[in-house]
């Protein structure tokens, strides 16, 4: 997903992994021109793709900066 993620100047780090609760925390970094839609949706997908590749992940949430 990173390079598809550059395209758009978004960057993204895994902060921090529950194993208990299947909570993914994320950072995005970069500039995104329709703030709060946008990051809300870049995480839906982001969450989509990962909870395919990686059953473990029930939920991404945004950490904060």
């Amino acid at each position: 997903m990173r390079p598809l993620l550059r395209m758009d100047s978004v960057g993204v780090e895994l902060v921090a992994f529950s194993a208990d609760t299947g909570v993914a925390l994320l950072r995005f970094e970069g500039d995104c021109p329709d703030c709060r839609l946008s990051a809300s949706m870049l995480r839906q997908g982001i969450e989509a793709h990962l909870r395919q590749q990686v059953p473990e992940i029930r939920e991404v949430r945004a950490a904060e900066t």
